[in-house]
């Protein structure tokens, strides 16, 4: 449903989507922007294939508000990092208080 989902956890779904088909992926990230609430609901991407530039270009919409741009974002007072992604890169969105509409 429409604006039904508070919060997303993407683990690697959408890398194998964006390996099969990126315009399936562009797809389903402009359909992340119909489910997700607005005005604070979240999606938190772990990703191994999809690089930063993409990421970006994907959620660059007045729908998205980014929140973690791939960069390790967790770190003690003392600025060591408390958080190993294997390699991977965290990405995060809030989404805007923007209506979704069709395209």
């Amino acid at each position: 449903d429409t604006a039904s989902m508070d919060a997303t956890l993407d683990k690697g779904t959408l890398d194998t989507i964006y390996i099969a088909d990126r315009e399936v992926f562009f797809a389903a990230v402009e359909e992340l922007g119909r489910v997700t609430r607005p005005n604070g609901g979240v999606v938190v991407c772990i990703s191994l294939v999809i690089c930063q530039t993409e990421w970006l270009r994907a959620f660059d919409s007045e729908l998205w508000e980014n929140v973690h741009d791939g960069t390790l974002a967790f770190a003690e007072p003392d600025g060591e990092a408390t958080l190993d992604l294997g390699g991977a890169d965290l990405y995060s969105w809030r989404r805007t208080s923007v209506p979704w509409t069709t395209t």
